[in-house]
């Protein structure tokens, strides 16, 4: 499982730049086969289709490695629900 924090060390810059909303859910790792581990996924909305196109095409496959020395490798793809939650309106 990978952290927040290294996760966004690993985008680049110019890619950061371009992000509009992101949001960053942890992974949890089981030990045996009782319950399947749930990898760390992102997601990220992009100010344009272009950028985000130019981020998967950049991104996918990037590797990764664990605290327990497991290799992952990066899975870039399009959302089939393009939308974002909304913020909060308080009075």
């Amino acid at each position: 499982e990978i952290t927040e924090e290294e996760f966004k060390a690993s985008v680049p810059e110019a890619h950061k730049e371009n992000i509009k909303w992101s949001f960053f859910v942890d992974g949890k790792r089981y030990k045996g086969d009782a319950k399947p581990s749930l990898n760390s996924r992102s997601y990220a909305q992009f100010a344009t289709m272009e950028q985000a196109e130019d981020f998967m095409s950049s991104y996918h496959g990037h590797a990764f490695v664990d605290g327990q020395g497991e290799n992952f490798r990066a899975v870039a793809c399009i959302a089939p629900y393009q939308k974002v939650p909304r913020k909060n309106q308080k009075d």
